[in-house]
């Protein structure tokens, strides 16, 4: 596969300099009130070089970076006016060159012309930082250290600190990537990211000089198919960073939006081509479908016997079973797992009979309220309803809730295999801590991800129908069917049932019906099945291309 994608953590503490030489390009268009503290710490982490280039602005940013050359901070170079780069004065500061374009190129025009600018220069490594502030070059050195493993790094925007809209906006065309290309980049859009150095070189000869806001996924996919016509493989690492929007807008107007969702499916197709293009030397496995109880507990107890029985009318022998150890209901009621003897002694059955046991969160329930921000406040109270319980957990309280709930299980005999979050959403810390706690996959709405084999993301989507009323649930059935008609070439689905579908407006019926007509077209697996045979077939597939 030309392209994979993985999400680490960077070494943020350890690294205050950027290691090697590593140039930094900045696009400003009317950043006048931010560039000079975005030019102060870039010279912090002791850049080889800097070029920063004035997109025609109109609100004195040309200006301001000439006051910065005034007041002695550094000689600016203007890349229009035919003065050779001078050094700062300043002993250790990087050089910095402004390019100024006659007249508004757009964002990916600006980063060409950049990137073209430090094509003759020896450097390792180039980092992109959009001019705005809403990034910190104080963390570079810390990405800029994952390329000794990868050869592009993505910084995946903080979403606690990301407005709810941004986030939303952000979700959707990552969701939308992702499915249509077949790669999760956790950020797509974002603009802080690090190439080595042939990668930048590529793309200053390579990216089309017009694309505005649609550089970061254009990027992306001319990357891919470079990687696919030399049957090489490009790595990139995705890590957290910070973000801070403050009262900063969008410059990006409704027909640049609506042109940029048109750009991301048509780049996600062509990468979706590019990364199939060495798959299909080869054939692939059946389509496959995984069948999932959620919320499996003592106060669940009958609902879940009552999904199992018709589950088994259908001819699901092996389901996935999502068990809560120590569920906190809405009244706040703790219901350990072990004091229901009868239900530990059925999960004790179906693990025998060849059920997946996976552990669904400790309490499942939110340990307090969100982090301020409207967004999260939505996503707590309506999305999540107050149970997305590892959202928000740092390293150490997400290990002490995995480990706390592993021995219940542990006391009911239970082994669980992998770990899905409550409402599907965990922290990057939480997952960090799964891998080393021995799980051996988690799950997310759109995709899985294999933690003890190759650790990359594969898309896939669930379809869930859960729903607090009427309305919902007939809106989500419409979405559910939409969804299933997307992923219907993908190589696995999941359907995930819950014992709310039995309460309120009784999704359960529709599942049934729907759950019926996928049996006819695919096979039931378990997750680590799934994730078992895929590993196999990729070693066959590599000894075929031997």
């Amino acid at each position: 596969m030309p392209f994979l994608c993985q999400r680490v953590e960077a070494p943020q503490r350890m690294h205050k300099v950027l290691p090697g030489r590593v140039g930094i390009v900045i696009p400003a268009y009317n950043e006048a009130g931010q560039i000079a503290s975005v030019l102060t710490r870039c010279r912090a982490v002791r850049p080889a070089i800097v070029v920063v280039v004035d997109d025609a602005s109109r609100d004195g940013t040309a200006e301001v970076l000439a006051a910065e050359a005034a007041r002695g901070v550094t000689r600016i170079w203007d890349g229009l006016d035919g003065r050779p780069p001078q050094r700062s004065e300043s002993a250790g500061a990087p050089l910095i060159r402004v390019l100024r374009n006659p007249q508004n190129l757009g964002k990916q025009g600006s980063v060409r012309r950049a990137l073209a600018e430090l094509a003759g220069i020896e450097l390792d490594a180039v980092a992109l930082c959009d001019g705005d502030g809403q990034h910190d070059p104080l963390e570079l050195p810390g990405l800029a250290a994952l390329l000794a493993d990868h050869d592009l790094v993505l910084g995946v925007r903080s979403q606690a600190q990301m407005p709810w809209h941004r986030r939303l906006a952000n979700r959707l065309v990552n969701l939308g990537f992702t499915l249509l290309g077949g790669v999760d980049f956790h950020d797509l859009q974002s603009g802080l990211r690090l190439y080595r150095k042939p990668l930048a070189d590529l793309l200053a000869r390579e990216l089309p000089p017009d694309g505005g806001y649609g550089l970061e996924h254009e990027s992306i996919a001319l990357l891919a198919r470079w990687a696919h016509a030399r049957g090489v493989e490009l790595r990139a690492a995705a890590a957290t960073v910070s973000c801070v929007y403050g009262e900063s807008k969008s410059k990006m107007r409704p027909h640049e939006v609506l042109g940029l969702g048109l750009a991301t499916v048509r780049q996600g197709l062509r990468l979706r081509r590019a990364l199939r293009g060495l798959e299909e030397r080869a054939p692939s496995l059946p389509r496959a479908l995984t069948v999932e109880i959620h919320d499996i507990s003592p106060a669940t107890h009958e609902e879940t016997l009552a999904i199992w029985r018709a589950l088994g009318e259908l001819g699901v022998e092996r389901a996935t079973l999502l068990v809560v150890p120590s569920f906190v209901d809405e009244a706040g009621a703790r219901h350990d797992l072990r004091e229901d003897a009868a239900l530990c002694a059925w999960l004790r059955e179906r693990q025998r009979a060849g059920a997946e046991i996976v552990q669904h969160g400790l309490t499942h329930r939110a340990p307090g309220p969100p982090p301020p921000g409207l967004g999260n406040a939505l996503m707590h109270h309506l999305f999540s309803r107050g149970q997305a319980e590892f959202a928000h957990l740092s390293r150490d309280e997400a290990r002490a809730r995995l480990l706390a709930g592993r021995r219940i299980l542990a006391d009911a005999g239970l082994a669980p295999v992998g770990f899905v979050a409550p409402a599907w959403q965990q922290s990057a810390q939480a997952i960090g801590v799964l891998a080393r706690l021995g799980y051996g996959f988690t799950a997310f709405l759109d995709h899985l991800l294999p933690l003890d084999r190759d650790p990359r993301p594969v898309p896939t989507l669930a379809l869930t129908f859960a729903a607090p009323g009427p309305l919902v649930d007939y809106g989500k059935r419409a979405l559910m069917r939409g969804l299933e008609a997307l992923a219907r070439p993908s190589p696995l689905l999941r359907v995930a049932l819950h014992p709310e579908d039995l309460r309120g407006a009784r999704p359960l019926d529709h599942i049934l019906r729907r759950l019926g007509r996928l049996l006819r077209h695919r096979r039931q697996v378990t997750y680590a099945e799934w994730l078992a045979e895929r590993e196999l077939a990729g070693a066959l597939r590599l000894q075929a291309a031997a």
